[in-house]
């Protein structure tokens, strides 16, 4: 019996699940997205978890905004600010504070409120509450930084809605023969043709052809706006030690798209080649090739290798049931209960369950606490750019580290306070042009100006600031002092990820620089500028 009953307490302690964590030093939100369906009429209350993990009590204001589609195909949406939103929720959004002190290593709980009218149409609605954290301000600063989270708010009001889309593409990004053990990172294509968005999921069986050897890829669920085209990249970890072999694999996808019963299937193969044996093959082929050289003197042969025979197919098939299991537990009941007046979901039966917290950890036991997903970032203190005294140049540099358990990744962006950034009074430094589209690679600027820019660094340094060694906006390289880029008043993308990356997180630096040219004459004063950078879920 006692045996039994250990057993039983073994199964409850297995159900609680450590699900955020970050680097010291965090401002954490929870959850990173809400998913609300509601009826026209009702009134909605939700919340979000601030958790403060520095040693400083720092200032928190919110506010809600839209949402825009995206320019860039691999985010899902951007906040809308000065641009078009889409479905605009924030005439619905309430909340009986904005401002907040976050205690030192504390938390907080924000409510908010969505409060729908009668004849609200059916469909979706889209929005975000964007958290700023401010630090104590420091002395003698001269750009203050403002760092925002903006978990993101999706509304379903019931009714009559399309749910529509297709799987356009599926694919490898790179060379499909492949001279390294590592995988390649896949990539879809997904487009939504509704007036709602959906939320595609599913799965990449990969499979070496001459082995039989098998992994599976799941796809989390991921969403895409109505009218929207969103790319979606999977990376893998090996999960095989020294790699993968030799081999040609094919990849076969299978995705939901989060509505009905039908599945998209794409496929794809490639070749890898591991270097070992490619060193083998050219030795055997100079081997070779020097033996019918010897051999036939009179006759010379070329041999032209073509290794890049991919074929790649999708198409709508049937499927009998289609769903991911994200959380489980062992109780012995629960349910979810509605009326107009209320929406309960219950759990009963497990032990310990709740959420715990400390300035290194949060730890979310139970299987309630299982759906919540979480975004965060340091808030680092304002910069100081030492003075010029007549010409020259002024640098400095700060860090925001972003974490999330979110598969898709996240999207890091800056933008400056006002136009040109570096004022006093009605003087200013002109925002850094550069000399084309993307970034200068070299800092630059001319004798008879003043500018004032930025260049970022990281391991998700966003595309446009990547180099290879000469431009910007190509290749892949991150030079150090490289790439630079002016402010603008509208948000800038300069880091990116498509996958999760707690509980190490990554860290993007932005160079910040200013100078006065040989032969400008600046006028003296104390130049100040506020840079708010903006972490989002993908």
């Amino acid at each position: 019996m006692i045996r039994y009953f250990c057993y039983i307490i073994a199964a409850f302690i297995i159900s609680t699940n450590l699900v955020w964590g970050a680097v010291t030093g965090s401002v954490i939100v929870r959850p990173s997205k809400l998913e609300i369906t509601a009826r026209p009429g009702e009134i909605i209350q939700r919340e979000f978890t601030i958790t403060n993990q520095s040693s400083d009590n720092l200032n928190l204001t919110l506010r809600f905004e839209n949402l825009s589609a995206p320019t860039d195909p691999l985010d899902g949406a951007i906040l809308a600010e000065d641009s078009e939103p889409i479905y605009p929720l924030t005439p619905y959004l309430a909340a009986l504070e904005r401002d907040f002190v976050l205690p030192a290593s504390g938390q907080i709980t924000v409510p908010i409120s969505l409060q729908l009218p009668k004849n609200i149409s059916p469909g979706g609605f889209y929005g975000a509450a964007v958290f700023s954290v401010t630090t104590p301000p420091a002395l003698e600063s001269n750009t203050q930084l403002v760092t925002r989270l903006a978990p993101l708010i999706f509304l379903r009001v019931s009714g009559e809605m399309i749910e529509a889309g297709s799987l356009l593409d599926f694919d490898l990004i790179g060379r499909h023969v492949r001279f390294s053990n590592t995988m390649p990172i896949f990539y879809l294509t997904y487009q939504n043709t509704g007036n709602i968005y959906v939320n595609p999921h599913g799965l990449i069986e990969v499979k070496n052809r001459l082995t039989g050897r098998q992994i599976d890829l799941a796809i989390d669920p991921w969403f895409v706006l109505p009218g929207t085209t969103r790319i979606r990249e999977i990376g893998v970890t090996d999960p095989l030690a020294g790699g993968f072999p030799t081999g040609w694999y094919e990849a076969n996808l299978a995705l939901n798209p989060g509505y009905g019963d039908t599945t998209s299937v794409g496929q794809a193969n490639f070749v890898i080649v591991s270097p070992i044996i490619f060193g083998l093959i050219i030795i055997l082929l100079c081997l070779i090739l020097i033996f019918v050289i010897k051999r036939f003197w009179k006759i010379i042969f070329i041999l032209i290798l073509f290794a890049t025979a991919t074929h790649i197919t999708w198409a709508e098939v049937a499927s009998s049931t289609n769903y991911r299991l994200q959380s489980d537990s062992l109780n012995f009941g629960g349910r979810l209960s509605t009326s107009t007046n209320y929406g309960l979901e219950s759990t009963a039966g497990e032990l310990a369950t709740g959420t715990s917290t400390s300035s290194n950890y949060g730890l979310n036991a139970g299987y309630q606490q299982m759906v919540s997903s979480f975004l965060s970032i340091t808030a680092p203190s304002d910069v100081s750019l030492s003075a010029i005294a007549g010409t020259g140049v002024s640098s400095g540099s700060v860090a925001w580290t972003v974490t999330t358990d979110n598969s898709a990744g996240y999207t890091l962006a800056i933008k400056a306070g006002s136009s040109p950034a570096l004022v006093s009074g009605g003087d200013s430094f002109t925002d850094y042009t550069p000399s084309g589209a993307n970034p200068d690679y070299s800092w630059s600027v001319a004798a008879s100006l003043s500018a004032f820019g930025f260049s970022p660094e990281g391991t998700d340094t966003a595309s446009r600031y990547l180099d290879n060694g000469s431009s910007c906006g190509v290749s892949a390289s991150n030079a150090v002092n490289q790439c630079w880029d002016g402010f603008s008043t509208t948000n800038r993308t300069i880091a990116q990820s498509s996958a999760a990356n707690t509980p190490s997180g990554v860290a993007t630096t932005v160079k910040l620089q200013a100078e006065i040219g040989a032969s400008k004459t600046q006028p003296v004063g104390n130049y100040t500028s506020t840079l708010t950078v903006t972490a989002t879920p993908r």
